[in-house]
């Protein structure tokens, strides 16, 4: 039985044994194309060479959507510059890069993605993230970037304490720092053997670690304290505590000191018996080795 075309009103043309069967959009140009396999194409002809497990809709020269029922795992694709072949590959229907959503009868959803490759050609999937039908939430390549400062992880499913000024984790951040030495009233002329540190930030909240070891030293006079910390403190120089290991690289014996952040990025070492906000130990830093971990809070 052939299908007529009545000039002007926007139906199916062609006749039942033709592949092809169209519906005009009342001009010049067909609108929907049904190929012999059912596969659709609106305003373009569906690609040829589609695997017969399923039917698929293509909406632009790479949009198309596949929808497959084989051996009991129903699937359907969400994808673009891509198609099921009936050689049973994946194939690229142009020339560029390709991506794809896949939603199982398991009720998972998958996300792949594929560099550029060429039209015609098979493509190898990098599976970007998996959501299970339980709700978690895989993301198998890459990293999950949170795309505005502020912006995280929101933890207010959970209880909280009566406390609590917020529940996002919005940062975390590690890498390194240069510890250097100073005095409050001059400064030294000192000679480095090393002085290096790491950084951990979570939140508002950085753990520091440092080291140096000093060769040679002159001058100096006031509090000894070592600048340079990444980030800079917050208002309370009491949200800051840590401790200091030296031989001979502070002015006095050998020992432990404990020491906190105030006066910008200053780290200051405080006797174990007095903390105060005024630099404890005074005098010129001398050669010897100097270690400390120090935790603070910052408004960063």
């Amino acid at each position: 039985m052939a299908l007529t075309k009545v000039k002007g009103s926007g139906l199916a043309t062609g006749a039942a044994t033709d592949n092809l069967v169209g519906i005009d959009d009342n001009a010049t140009s067909t609108a929907i194309t049904i190929d012999a396999s059912e596969n659709v194409g609106i305003g373009i002809v569906p690609i040829a060479g589609q695997h017969s497990a399923g039917t698929s809709l293509q909406l632009s020269s790479q949009g198309l959507i596949q929808g497959f029922d084989s051996n009991s795992n129903e699937q359907l694709w969400v994808g673009c510059n891509n198609y099921y072949s009936s050689a049973s590959t994946n194939k690229y229907i142009e020339t560029d890069a390709a991506s794809r959503l896949a939603f199982d009868n398991a009720g998972n959803m998958t996300f792949y993605v594929a560099p550029s490759g060429t039209a015609g050609n098979a493509i190898s999937w990098t599976t970007a993230m998996t959501i299970a039908n339980g709700g978690n939430v895989t993301v198998n390549t890459g990293n999950l970037v949170i795309g505005t400062s502020g912006k995280g992880i929101d933890f207010s499913a959970n209880g909280n304490a009566a406390g609590m000024t917020s529940e996002v984790l919005d940062d975390y951040e590690e890498g390194t720092w240069t510890p250097t030495v100073h005095n409050t009233t001059s400064e030294p002329s000192v000679t480095y053997d090393w002085h290096y540190g790491n950084y951990t930030k979570i939140g508002n909240m950085v753990q520091v670690w440092g080291t140096l070891k000093l060769s040679s030293t002159s001058g100096g006079v006031g509090s000894a304290f070592i600048d340079g910390l990444p980030f800079s403190p917050n208002t309370n120089a009491y949200d800051s505590t840590g401790i200091a290991h030296y031989n001979t690289a502070l002015p006095g014996t050998g020992d432990s000191k404990s020491c906190m952040v105030y006066a910008g990025t200053r780290v200051y070492f405080e006797s174990n018996a007095t903390l105060q906000d005024t630099g404890e130990i005074i005098g010129s830093w001398e050669s010897g080795y100097l270690g400390f971990s120090l935790s603070y809070k910052t408004n960063s």
